[in-house]
């Protein structure tokens, strides 16, 4: 088991949680294809863009790396059924401090190295030619740093977490938090 640093933007999550897969609930018509695709259910990311992001500015992108996922690294764990983390505290700060995310709290998930998945996240990227865009998700889902072909920002790299998953200790600092209420 390998430990990583989940940055909870929801602010919902709780030592000893554990997160799983949840259901969403479809106008009539839409259930049978839902299943089809996950019949087992979405994490919380697959849930807001499966469900709730009709206005999202790329909504399809998602939908495009599930299916190069399906197609080319069956093995890798789903998007759209994983949480996601950082390899390390510092890198879950810096995501927290570069998105604003001042109240955002980070909490150990510890994950099997087998089970998870390391991909550079500033690949997902579906605004260039549709070639260019099969490239970056094809680098994703290898765990390429991507094409150096094309100018792309330094690598950061991301944990997608298959679920259900237990969540640790919330950390501050590079200190343990021990109570849910903050003290320590």
């Amino acid at each position: 088991m390998t430990t990583f640093f989940h940055v909870d933007r929801s602010n919902q999550l709780l030592p000893g949680q554990t997160v799983g897969l949840t259901t969403i609930q479809l106008p009539v018509g839409r259930e049978e294809h839902y299943e089809m695709l996950f019949p087992s259910g979405v994490s919380r990311h697959g849930f807001y863009y499966t469900g709730l992001r009709a206005n999202e500015p790329d909504p399809g992108m998602e939908l495009l790396w599930e299916f190069v996922r399906r197609a080319a690294f069956a093995e890798r764990p789903s998007r759209l059924t994983s949480m996601f983390a950082w390899p390390s505290l510092a890198e879950a700060e810096s995501f927290k401090r570069e998105r604003g995310l001042r109240d955002a709290r980070i909490f150990e998930v510890e994950a099997d190295t087998n089970a998870a998945f390391i991909a550079n996240m500033h690949l997902l990227n579906s605004s260039g030619p549709l070639l260019l865009t099969s490239e970056l998700a094809h680098a994703y889902w290898a765990g390429e740093a991507g094409p150096t072909t094309v100018n792309l920002r330094p690598p950061r790299w991301e944990v997608l977490i298959p679920l259900p998953a237990v969540i640790g200790v919330e950390v501050r600092n590079n200190s343990t938090v021990t109570q849910n209420d903050g003290s320590l």
